[in-house]
C-alpha cells in the first residue's frame, strides 16, 4: 500500500503548532531523517527521545554518533541512556554480533556488545541555572522533567521558576 509521508515541520506547520515540548522518535533506523525534518520545530524542543543504533541493524542506517553529533549541533545535551540492548555471541561460534530470535539481553551484568538504546536528550539550558530562560519556561520544563523522570532537572528548573515569577498581587 502507498502511503504519503511529511516532516514534522511541515506537519507541525499545517496542523498550527507552533510550540512541540518533546519528541520522540523510534522509526527503525530513520531517525536521523525524522529530525533533519524537523529542523524548525526542533527550536522549540526540550527534551528528545530518541532509539539510537550503535551497531547497523539497517543497510545505510545512521548510527548513534550520527544522531547524537546532530542534536548537539542544535543544542541538545544527552542525558540518558535507556533501555540498553545487547547482543550475544552466536552460539555456533561466531565471533560478530549475531541479530536474531533470542539473540538480545537487556541486562547489561549479562554481557554481550551493545546494540540499541533509547537516548533522551535535554535542552542544554535545562541544566544551566544561570541560562537566561523566562520563568514560564522553567516550570514548563520542570513539568516535562518530571514527565521524563529526571527529579533533578525537576528542582532546577521549580527553583529557577519561583526565584523568576512575579510576586502574587
Amino acid at each position: 500500500e502507498t502511503i504519503s509521508t511529511t516532516t514534522l515541520d511541515t506537519w507541525a506547520n499545517g496542523a498550527d503548532i507552533p510550540v512541540i515540548d518533546a519528541l520522540k522518535g523510534d522509526v527503525q533506523g530513520a531517525e536521523l531523517d525524522v529530525l533533519r525534518g524537523a529542523e524548525q520545530s526542533l527550536g522549540t524542543v526540550r527534551i528528545v527521545e530518541s532509539e539510537v543504533e550503535f551497531q547497523q541493524l539497517y543497510v545505510g542506517q545512521p548510527l548513534f554518533t550520527d544522531v547524537d553529533r546532530h542534536l548537539r549541533e542544535r543544542g541538545f545535551s544527552l542525558w540518558r541512556l535507556r533501555e540498553i540492548h545487547h547482543c550475544g555471541l552466536s552460539l555456533a561460534g561466531r565471533a560478530e554480533p549475531v541479530f536474531g530470535v533470542g539473540d538480545y539481553v537487556e541486562r547489561t551484568r549479562l554481557g554481550g556488545q551493545i546494540a540499541w538504546a533509547n537516548a533522551v536528550y535535554v535542552r542544554e539550558e535545562l541544566t544551566d541555572s544561570a541560562a537566561a530562560v523566562a520563568w514560564e519556561t522553567r516550570a514548563r520544563d520542570a513539568c516535562l522533567a518530571s514527565i521524563f523522570g529526571f527529579p533533578e532537572l525537576v528542582e532546577l528548573a521549580l527553583g529557577e521558576a519561583v526565584a523568576g515569577a512575579p510576586e502574587p498581587a
